[in-house]
């Protein structure tokens, strides 16, 4: 489950093999979602499953504790949500590892394996907090 935001016309247009541009709008995507996190703050927030079942849903807090780890409060991050300290260190590693594939070839294919282990554990993460909150409630 990739989220790749850059178009494929823009990729096309470089002189890269396919498998190189997947490592690039990659890249491209996460700095991309870095950079927008902080406005993600500004929107106004409705939680539908706290709103529905009176229960904090599974993401619940993970923007704010992305934006704590970039302040580098890991105590903060963990506040809001410990699954946001998981994912902040899978986006660093990503952006430090599509680099890589994009500069040696060899470990292209190493990277994606990474990757597709590295998102079911991300993703499962929010629901183990989750649960682990349903529990203490």
């Amino acid at each position: 489950m990739e989220i790749l935001l850059c178009p494929k016309w823009f990729l096309n247009r470089l002189p890269l093999d396919r498998q190189s541009q997947v490592h690039l709008n990659f890249l491209l995507s996460v700095l991309m979602i870095c950079l927008m996190a902080p406005l993600v703050l500004k929107i106004p927030h409705v939680c539908l499953a706290q709103w529905l079942l009176n229960l904090p849903c599974p993401g619940c807090g993970i923007t704010h504790s992305l934006m704590a780890m970039g302040r580098l409060q890991l105590r903060e991050a963990w506040r809001w949500n410990p699954a946001g300290i998981v994912l902040a260190i899978y986006l660093t590693l990503q952006i430090c590892a599509r680099a890589v594939a994009l500069g040696i070839e060899a470990t292209g294919t190493a990277v994606s394996r990474f990757s597709k282990y590295g998102e079911r554990f991300v993703l499962s993460a929010p629901f183990a907090v989750w649960f682990m909150r349903l529990i203490h409630l």
